[in-house]
């Protein structure tokens, strides 16, 4: 059974953890092409670049939102240069998403600033058992939400 101290204790760790990662010192570095950019953006942004040649609605199934929640946040990344629609070779009537040259930019400075926060995590363990536990933890709590 969870105790209700016990959600307290989470809840209060997470808003912490996230309070920090949103004050970071690396959220300095970013540029002002990725200051303006959403979560869900970057979320997207990654899903395609994972994904390169996927048509949209490849991409529906594997984030898991809405057509109109992409569709907007496609189109706002069309607007800034950072993807952009093309006809789908193998289904002319649809379209898959590329990153533009100023994308990978985009992409590139984003994950940056991942691997940094990941780094952050991982030197927090003090040995590889620790090491394990945490990426297996994080990979269920991901599965679980």
């Amino acid at each position: 059974m969870i105790k209700d101290e016990d959600i307290k204790i989470v809840d209060k760790a997470i808003h912490e953890l996230i309070y920090k990662m949103i004050n970071s010192k690396f959220l300095n570095d970013y540029s002002d092409k990725t200051k303006k950019i959403s979560m869900l953006d970057f979320r997207v942004l990654r899903v395609v670049a994972e994904n390169p040649g996927k048509q949209i609605k490849d991409l529906l199934n594997i984030l898991q939102i809405p057509n109109s929640t992409l569709t907007s946040v496609i189109n706002r990344l069309e607007k800034r240069g950072i993807v952009k629609r093309v006809i789908s070779p193998e289904d002319r009537r649809s379209f898959n998403l590329e990153i533009t040259d100023e994308g990978k930019i985009v992409q590139g400075e984003h994950m940056k600033f991942d691997y940094e926060i990941a780094k952050k995590y991982l030197e927090a363990t003090e040995n590889d058992q620790e090491k394990q536990f945490l990426i297996k933890f994080l990979r269920r709590l991901a599965k679980s939400l």
